[in-house]
C-alpha cells in the first residue's frame, strides 16, 4: 500500500527528494494498491528501462518503512485503449517488410508471449530508383526445345534499400512493351534478386522460380538478338542488347555475345554496385529442362560484393 492513495492519503503538492509523507498508513499496509501507469507508456525506450519509485516516510526517525512493488501488464481491451492489445489501424509486420509509398513516421512495438516491447519510432523517406539502382544481370533467350514460356531475365538491386517495381516498364527498341502490374508492390530486396519470366508455372517454364510473369504477349526475348530496357516513369534504369540488336531510340549496353540454345548469359564479375563487364555464358544446370543458368542466385564464378554484408534497415523486435 502507499501514501499516494486516492482514498484520502495525499503526497505533497510538489514532492522533493527530501519530502515527507502527509500521514502514516500504520497497520493498514497489508496489501497492494493499484496505480495505472499506462498513460506514460510512450516514455519507454527500446532496450532496458528503469521504473523509479519515490517513497515518502512521515519523519526521519520513523521506526518502519516498507516498499514492495509489482509491475503487471495486461492486454488492451478491444478498441485499442491504453493498457495493451493492438490499436485500430495498426499494421502487422513479420518476415516481410512494409512497403512505403511516401515519407512516413513508423511507431513499432513487438508483442511476444502476452508482453509488449518498448516502442520504437523511426522516420522513413522512400527514394525513387535512379539509373543503375536495379540492373539486368542474366537472361535466357533461347531455351532447349520449344522455348515458349521458358524465357526469363534476372534483376539485381544494387542499393541498400527496398525498391518497388510495380508500374515499371520493360520494353525493347521496337514494338515490345509491358507495364509491370502486380496488383500491389513487387519489391526487390537490397542486394537481392528478382526473376521475371513468361510464366510462373514451373511445369511450363523449365523449373524456374519466377517472381513475376509478364506473359507471352507484349514482351518477348528474340532468339537471335534483342534488347531488354527497364525504366521507371520514363526514367531509364538499365538497358542491354545481345546478338543482333537495335541501339536506337534507346541506347543499350552490348553484352557482346550471341545466345546459344539452352544457355543463359550473365554478368561475369562482381556487379554488387552496378553494371559490369564482361558477360559470360553460364555453366550451372538448373530446373527440369537441362538449361544452364543461375536464376535468382549469384552468377557463375562471381564473388558478389566481395563477401561484404548488405546493409538493410529494419525495424527489429526490441523484445525479448
Amino acid at each position: 500500500r502507499s501514501n499516494f492513495s486516492t482514498s484520502g492519503w495525499r503526497p505533497p503538492a510538489d514532492p522533493q527528494w527530501n519530502s515527507t509523507a502527509t500521514d502514516s498508513r500504520g497497520g493498514d499496509a497489508t496489501g497492494y494498491e493499484p496505480f495505472d501507469v499506462s498513460p506514460f507508456i510512450d516514455l519507454l525506450n527500446a532496450g532496458d528501462n528503469l521504473l523509479a519509485i519515490h517513497g515518502l516516510n512521515r519523519s526521519t526517525d520513523s521506526s518502519d518503512f516498507v516498499i514492495a512493488a509489482e509491475l503487471e501488464i495486461s492486454d488492451r481491451p478491444t478498441g485499442g485503449t491504453a493498457g495493451g492489445g493492438i490499436a485500430p489501424g495498426a499494421l502487422l509486420y513479420g518476415d516481410e517488410p512494409l512497403t512505403l509509398s511516401e515519407s512516413t513516421e513508423i511507431f513499432a512495438r513487438a508483442y511476444d508471449g502476452g508482453r509488449w516491447s518498448a516502442p520504437t519510432r523511426e522516420f522513413f523517406s522512400p527514394q525513387p530508383a535512379a539509373a543503375g539502382d536495379v540492373i539486368i544481370t542474366e537472361f535466357l533467350a533461347n531455351a532447349i526445345g520449344n522455348d515458349d514460356n521458358k524465357e526469363w531475365f534476372e534483376l539485381f538491386n544494387t542499393t541498400d534499400r527496398l525498391i518497388d517495381l510495380d508500374g515499371w516498364t520493360i520494353a525493347d527498341n521496337e514494338a515490345d512493351l509491358h507495364v509491370i502490374n502486380r496488383g500491389g508492390p513487387l519489391t526487390i530486396r537490397p542486394k537481392g534478386y528478382l526473376v521475371l519470366g513468361e510464366t510462373a508455372d514451373t511445369d511450363l517454364n523449365g523449373g524456374v522460380a519466377v517472381d513475376y510473369a509478364f506473359g507471352l504477349e507484349g514482351f518477348t526475348l528474340g532468339n537471335g538478338g534483342d534488347e531488354i530496357i527497364l525504366s521507371r516513369s520514363g526514367v531509364l534504369v538499365d538497358a542491354i542488347g545481345y546478338g543482333t540488336h537495335e541501339n536506337s531510340p534507346t541506347p543499350v549496353s552490348d553484352v557482346g555475345l550471341d545466345p546459344n540454345v539452352g544457355t543463359a548469359i550473365g554478368i561475369g564479375r562482381d556487379y554488387c554496385h552496378g553494371p559490369a563487364d564482361p558477360w559470360r555464358e553460364q555453366t550451372s544446370v538448373f530446373g527440369s529442362g537441362g538449361d544452364k543458368g543461375t536464376p535468382g542466385a549469384d552468377n557463375d564464378s562471381v564473388e558478389l560484393c566481395d563477401e561484404e554484408t548488405a546493409v538493410q534497415r529494419r525495424l527489429w523486435r526490441s523484445y525479448p
